[in-house]
């Protein structure tokens, strides 16, 4: 068609993207719409109703192009369907397509019987719901493969984890053995830092099969107790990353009012949510910096921001004074082996400052909050970065099956 009408006063503008098509409707002034009824697998009954749904371009001229035999059937079809005119391919007569685009966009347009209108109309809504059928039983038939495939994903992952795991912990035992008995082996120092290595990195790759797994168990059923206290856990785990606290000279503060009543959950999972999610702000914050948990209950201060009832849910905010995330990542972060900063700057150690980890962990952290029917996010500071985990006080709140529709508005 472009090269058909270059020598014309006409600006073609092609495209065999439906979805682009309102695009170039919107930013162009358009004054007629062309559209090959068959070509390219696009259906063009379907675009052309489409575009006549739209008020901007209700009085649009709309011209099917095509091979077809027109016959009355057809023609009461296409105006039904929203078009204005037809025009007929292969193209013979240039001037005549010249003259019939100029009498469409000049208002000529296509009529049919008014008495088979209502006819033409109901063959062609049924010919949609046909169609809509078809599609739903497609989409209904693709989603019951990805389920099928997500299981059996999960399963080759689940076995395949179990299954370096047992090497893994004999290859781990023996190690410590030599560490520990060095002494009757006759290890020289070089030797001694050689095992060290292998033994280190051994027990990364021993936490990368662990939240694999992790991964994998989310969908588990949940230990439900109903006197969990969220003061002790975050204690405990301040306990467990104390000595690396004090190697990096990072300061860690536990705020909490005193209030919050014990809590409904699974304790070793929120355990290991929680872990994730100040495990991560220890790696991206700098030594000499500042990690604040904070158990906010009720948090009424914070209703009006996000819209959660505070006499139901307690909030935890994990802040630190770290390097921040860039703003096109503070959703893909929860998203597995997502990586920030410059990969280059990244390095093999667990918590030492910028350092590389599996990926996986607020994706675990993530899929077991989500799973307590609870919610999370992360913001920007002005230095650093603030995660908010949001959860039911109560056990019961858990054993709803649809979570609970909580409007989260916008941060003003």
């Amino acid at each position: 068609m472009k090269k058909i009408l270059k020598p014309f006063p006409f600006e073609v503008i092609t495209e065999n993207d439906p979805d682009k098509i309102f695009e170039i409707l919107l930013k162009e002034n358009v004054s007629i719409v062309l559209i090959d009824i068959y070509a390219n697998n696009i259906n063009g009954y379907k675009i052309a109703t489409k575009i006549r749904e739209r008020e901007t371009f209700s009085h649009t001229p709309i011209v099917a192009f095509t091979t077809c035999y027109i016959s009355q059937k057809i023609k009461g079809r296409m105006v039904v369907a929203g078009f204005d005119g037809i025009i007929s391919k292969p193209i013979i007569d240039v001037q005549y397509l010249v003259d019939s685009i100029d009498e469409y966009i000049g208002g000529r347009k296509i009529s049919i019987d008014k008495s088979m209108e209502a006819l033409y109309l109901r063959e062609y809504n049924s010919a949609l719901i046909d169609d809509s059928y078809d599609l739903s039983l497609e989409l209904q038939r693709a989603n019951e493969e990805l389920v099928e495939l997500e299981k059996i994903k999960k399963d080759v992952i689940g076995i395949a984890s179990h299954e370096l795991r047992t090497p893994l912990s004999t290859i781990i035992g023996y190690l410590e053995f030599i560490l520990l008995k060095k002494s009757n082996f006759n290890i020289d120092q070089k030797l001694e830092k050689y095992i060290n290595v292998i033994y280190k990195n051994t027990l990364r790759l021993n936490k990368t099969i662990d939240n694999t797994l992790s991964i994998t168990n989310i969908e588990k059923e949940l230990k439900i107790k109903d006197n969990i206290d969220i003061l002790k856990i975050i204690e405990s785990i301040y306990d467990n990353f104390s000595i690396i606290l004090e190697q990096r000279n990072l300061k860690f503060n536990i705020f909490s009012n005193g209030s919050l009543p014990l809590v409904g959950g699974d304790e070793e999972k929120l355990y290991l949510a929680i872990y994730q999610i100040i495990s991560n702000s220890i790696k991206f914050t700098e030594d000499g910096g500042t990690i604040d948990v904070s158990i906010i209950y009720p948090f009424s201060n914070i209703v009006d921001k996000y819209g959660f009832d505070g006499n139901e849910y307690f909030a935890i905010w994990i802040e630190d004074t770290g390097i921040g995330i860039p703003k096109n990542k503070l959703k893909e972060i929860f998203k597995p082996f997502v990586e920030l900063g410059d990969l280059n700057n990244h390095h093999s150690s667990d918590f030492e400052f910028m350092g590389k980890g599996s990926g996986l962990g607020l994706t675990i952290a993530r899929g077991i909050i989500e799973k307590h029917n609870g919610f999370i996010w992360a913001e920007n500071k002005d230095v650093g970065t603030r995660f908010i985990i949001v959860l039911p006080i109560k056990s019961d709140e858990l054993s709803v099956t649809k979570k609970r529709k909580i409007r989260k508005k916008e941060k003003q």
